[in-house]
């Protein structure tokens, strides 16, 4: 048998402080509204043993990444978490080749996305009774988001460790999350539920204060992580005045139409006050802007925004 885990100072620390975070968050809920919650009822199972968790491994053939099997050890076999929750060890399955490394990398592009389909059918010509999924190698689905959309564990390549999710069928590229490991991304999620943000877009979301997310807005080059920020500030249940500038400069000065709808949805949502102008202001401008406010005029008036526009 494996031989028993022996723990840092700093995961002795980080155990102790998710286990206090679990008995805080069912009192925010009581009547289990968020999403997934009367799936899993704010119970944790008791801790999987470590010769249950080396029966995997060897049926397997592989090595968990360490801060997943410090959950199943010292915090829980599974229990409560986003969407429908974390499976026990027992029920973790194996879409594909588990030994062999992740193809998937955190931002994919569709092209990225397409040379991996190739290959894939490359793989079913050759031999039409394959299994291989090469999507899926080195993955472990550990829960689920709902119909065929899955929270896995990258267990091999130079991604170990990290949480992705997967559509499993595999219609565009998975997602990976912006945590480090398994622990990190669980924390944050309780820190989450605690602060009352929106916990149904916790799987695409970025950690961090409003003070935080703006100021790395600032200085992010990178399209796809500023979107993802901005996408976070609208989880919290008020918007400060720093992300309510943010949120409007943004409508009214940058040329990426993605990230222009996504601020213009927070400030209707949010109720702002001067969405309407900042509307009117998107309706008079290019044909992307215009294509934004157009789109999103609906779901405007939904939620009392005057939407009677002229130009």
């Amino acid at each position: 048998m494996k031989e028993q885990m022996k723990l840092t100072e700093d995961e002795k620390i980080q155990i102790n402080r998710i286990l206090t975070k679990t008995k805080k968050i069912k009192a925010k809920d009581p009547k289990y509204e968020v999403f997934g919650s009367k799936t899993w009822k704010y119970k944790w199972p008791k801790c999987a043993a470590e010769k249950d968790i080396v029966k995997v491994e060897k049926k397997y053939g592989i090595e968990l990444p360490r801060e997943y099997r410090l959950y199943l050890r010292f915090i829980a076999n599974g229990g409560p978490g986003f969407a429908y929750g974390i499976y026990p060890i027992e029920r973790a399955s194996v879409p594909s080749n588990i030994k062999k490394d992740c193809t998937c990398f955190p931002f994919m592009t569709q092209e990225d996305f397409e040379i991996l389909e190739k290959r894939q059918n490359e793989i079913y010509e050759a031999d039409e009774n394959s299994e291989e999924d090469i999507f899926c190698n080195g993955l472990l689905a550990i829960g689920t988001e709902g119909c065929t959309y899955d929270i896995c564990l990258v267990v091999t390549g130079d991604y170990r460790g990290r949480i992705v999710h997967a559509d499993m069928n595999e219609d565009g590229p998975f997602r990976f999350s912006y945590d480090d490991n398994f622990l990190d991304w669980y924390e944050r999620w309780l820190d989450d539920f605690i602060y009352g943000l929106d916990m149904g877009k916790f799987g695409g979301s970025i950690g961090g204060s409003q003070e935080e997310l703006c100021k790395r807005f600032s200085t992010e080059s990178n399209e796809t992580i500023k979107y993802s920020i901005i996408y976070s500030l609208g989880r919290f249940p008020e918007v400060t005045e720093q992300t309510e500038d943010l949120l409007k400069n943004i409508c009214q000065t940058d040329l990426n139409a993605d990230l222009c709808y996504i601020a213009l949805w927070n400030l209707i949502h949010k109720k702002i006050s001067g969405t309407f102008e900042i509307m009117q202001y998107l309706f008079n401008s290019d044909e992307e802007r215009r294509d934004v406010c157009i789109n999103l005029l609906r779901f405007a008036s939904r939620n009392g925004v005057d939407i009677e526009i002229h130009t």
